[in-house]
């Protein structure tokens, strides 16, 4: 199973990142509920282990809130695997605002 794993810089607090990183979660469940079924999500300190399915595709991997940084890394089915770039483009930039 291909694998994506990037880190995106902030300048926060761990506890501000995990905070922030919990309320875009919890916006996006809300937003994408149509879309998004089976999610689970489980958070331990700073960390958020998820799984999820969208377009018959499941989903799995977990984000690492950091001091200073945020640690991305997903399990990508092979059927999304032509859609690496603009998956990890697209969160990458939607953590950067969220965490400025």
């Amino acid at each position: 199973m291909p694998k994506l794993a990037f880190n995106v810089p902030h300048q926060l607090s761990q506890d501000e990142a995990t905070r922030r990183l919990k309320q875009r979660i919890a916006d996006a469940r809300q937003s994408y509920q149509q879309q998004v079924s089976g999610l689970e999500e489980k958070w331990i300190d700073g960390r958020l282990d998820f799984r999820f399915s969208t377009m018959g595709i499941t989903v799995k991997g977990h984000v690492t809130s950091a001091e200073a940084e945020v640690r991305v890394h997903v399990d990508l089915p092979l059927v999304a695997l032509p859609f690496r770039g603009t998956i990890e483009k697209q969160v990458r930039e939607e953590l950067r605002k969220l965490l400025v």
